[in-house]
C-alpha cells in the first residue's frame, strides 16, 4: 500500500489532532482512497468519536488501497505538531513495511522529519447509532463554549431542554445554585432550532461536552442533536 498526504496548514492540522487527543490518547486512523477516517471510544467508553478528513482537504493525497490501520500515539503527534511554524505544511508518509509513519513539517526554508512507530491499536467495529433525534439545533460554537464556562461555576452537569421552538441550556446544583440561558431562532448566532416533539430534555456530564469542543475557537458552526434522556450528538467542521 502507498499512502502519502500533504496538508497545507500545520496549525489547523494540529487543531484536528488536539480535538481527538482531548478525548483519547491513542487512535487507529484508516487512510482509504476517499480520505482518512477514524472511529474510537474514549477510555471510559462514554464518548464515541467519529472523525473524517476528506481527500479533497489535502494538497496531495495518494492511497492505492482500501485502507490500512495506522495506530497513533496522539500525545506524541500533538507534541510534534506543536513544533510547527505558521507557514508549515504537514506531510504524512507510510513506509513500505507499514510499521512507521513519517511526519514532515515543511516550509520554504527547511524540512523537519519525524519518524513515528505505529502502535498496535485495534480499530473497534463501531457503528454510529442510528438515532432519530427529536431536537436539532445549529449555532455558532461560541454559544456552547460560553455556556460551558458559565455552568462550570455552578455545577458539573449540563441540561438541554427544547420546547416551543426554543432551546434552554441550564444547570442546577444540589445547593440550588442555578444557571439559565434560552435560545430561539431569532437569537443572535443561532442558525436553526428544530423540535420534533412537544418537549425534549436531557442531561450530560459537563466535562465530556467540554472535551468534545474545547479546541474550537468560537467561530465554527456547531450542530447539537438530542432526544429525551438519550446521547447527544455534537458535530462540526474544523477549518481556519
Amino acid at each position: 500500500m502507498t499512502f502519502r498526504a500533504v496538508y497545507s496548514n500545520a496549525k489547523i492540522f494540529k487543531r484536528i489532532i488536539d480535538t481527538m487527543g482531548s478525548l483519547t490518547g491513542e487512535i487507529c486512523m484508516m487512510p482509504t482512497s476517499k480520505g482518512i477516517h477514524a472511529k474510537t471510544l474514549d477510555p471510559s467508553h462514554v464518548v464515541l468519536v467519529d472523525f473524517q478528513i476528506d481527500k479533497s482537504a489535502f494538497d496531495v493525497y495518494e492511497c492505492d488501497d482500501n485502507g490500512y490501520p495506522m495506530g497513533l500515539d496522539l500525545d506524541l503527534v500533538k507534541k510534534i505538531l506543536g513544533r510547527s511554524s505558521v507557514n508549515d505544511k504537514v506531510e504524512l508518509f507510510l513506509n513500505d513495511m507499514k510499521d512507521l509513519l513519517q511526519l514532515k513539517l515543511i516550509n520554504e526554508s527547511k524540512v523537519r522529519s519525524f519518524t513515528i512507530p505505529l502502535l498496535n491499536v485495534e480499530s473497534p467495529s463501531l457503528n454510529v447509532p442510528d438515532i432519530q433525534f427529536e431536537c436539532n439545533a445549529t449555532m455558532d460554537s461560541s454559544i456552547l463554549i460560553d455556556a460551558i464556562k458559565d455552568i462550570r461555576l455552578i455545577y458539573d452537569m449540563i441540561s438541554l431542554y427544547a420546547h416551543d421552538e426554543a432551546l434552554e441550556i441550564s444547570a442546577k446544583s444540589d445547593e440550588n445554585r442555578q444557571y439559565f440561558s434560552i435560545l430561539t431562532n431569532s437569537s443572535q448566532d443561532v442558525e436553526e432550532i428544530n423540535i420534533h416533539n412537544n418537549e425534549v430534555k436531557s442531561h450530560y456530564p459537563l466535562n465530556y461536552v467540554d472535551d468534545a469542543i474545547k479546541h474550537l475557537k468560537g467561530k465554527e458552526t456547531i450542530n447539537l442533536q438530542f432526544s429525551n434522556e438519550s446521547p447527544v450528538k455534537i458535530a462540526y467542521d474544523i477549518g481556519g
